[in-house]
């Protein structure tokens, strides 16, 4: 989970680049959110096929759950950075 969200602090950096990336850079960038996505939801699926012994239905159930969570999240987290950048204000507990 650290990773995601440290790749969607990042996003923000990438972005600039977007405009003027090749199809090829486009679609590694895409490859690294999906396989960011299939790690964090491999992850969780054998924690709760293993530790908490839950059936498929209820491991879906709830990896759907968390997702329709997460992504609103994640879209208040990119326009808050975005707000921030157009704002020109700086992140004072940026690593240096």
């Amino acid at each position: 989970m650290d990773s995601a969200w440290i790749s969607a602090g990042n996003w923000d950096e990438g972005a600039k680049e977007v405009a003027t990336e090749d199809p090829l850079t486009q679609f590694i960038n895409q490859f690294q959110t999906t396989v960011t996505f299939f790690g964090i939801t491999s992850a969780l699926s054998s924690y709760y096929q293993e530790e908490k012994s839950m059936e498929p239905f209820a491991m879906a159930t709830r990896l759907a759950d968390i997702t329709l969570l997460i992504a609103p999240i994640f879209n208040v987290y990119q326009d808050m950075l975005k707000m921030y950048h157009t704002l020109q204000i700086e992140d004072r507990f940026k690593e240096e």
